[in-house]
């Protein structure tokens, strides 16, 4: 639009920016607005797309889980640093599940692993995170001082000094729980051999009882 020398004084001042033009039934219309008025535009479509503060603190869910767990197990970045971010704001079943995927990828991408923890700065439960190996590994005493002492190996492996912080407080943690349950399964072990000779002896009149003999 031309300017014909009776516009408003305060559109010539140099509280506005430069024109745009926008186009309106086929007119070019030549608009002056002021910066702050551009910043407030910007700044509401940007609004639109950002989460709110309530939808980034919903706890997450078994099927938010379930939903990263193929691929954070088989080292995409993208879905375990999303599990890690669920981590930071979850608790009870769900954050023992998030555990249970993050620690698998312990043995198979010890560096990945390392990156992320790192990256995610939450070393909350960090005994659950190395230690909770899901329920394949109940009751089976021999299996999860394997599984612990493989992912100590497979940290070790990470050379980076950058995550070398990070890898020897985890390598700390696994030490600590591997030598716990190796002196809890010994203690268990001592005390059934030392139990199973009366055992033995007791249980015929226990079946004679239960038969009702």
């Amino acid at each position: 639009m031309e300017r014909t020398g009776h516009e408003p004084k305060s559109l010539s001042t140099g509280r506005y920016g430069p024109p745009f033009t926008t186009t309106l039934d086929s007119d070019r219309i030549m608009v002056r607005v002021s910066p702050f008025a551009l910043l407030v535009f910007v700044g509401a479509a940007f609004a639109v797309t950002e989460p709110t503060t309530s939808e980034q603190q919903t706890p997450p869910t078994e099927s938010d889980v379930v939903q990263l767990e193929k691929a954070a197990v088989a080292g995409d970045r993208t879905a375990v640093r999303a599990a890690f971010r669920l981590r930071q704001r979850s608790d009870g079943a769900v954050a023992e599940h998030i555990d249970i995927v993050l620690g698998s990828t312990v043995k198979g991408h010890p560096r990945l692993f390392l990156e992320e923890l790192k990256r995610s700065d939450n070393f909350a439960r960090l005994d659950s995170l190395l230690g909770n190996l899901g329920p394949k590994y109940v009751d089976r005493s021999s299996a999860q001082s394997r599984e612990l002492r493989a992912r100590s190996a497979a940290l070790r492996s990470v050379a980076n000094p950058e995550l070398r912080e990070v890898r020897d407080r985890c390598l700390k943690e696994l030490s600590r729980m591997t030598k716990e349950r190796s002196l809890s399964n010994n203690t268990f072990e001592r005390t059934v051999m030392h139990r199973g000779p009366r055992l033995s002896a007791a249980q015929p009149s226990w079946s004679a009882a239960q038969l009702g003999r």
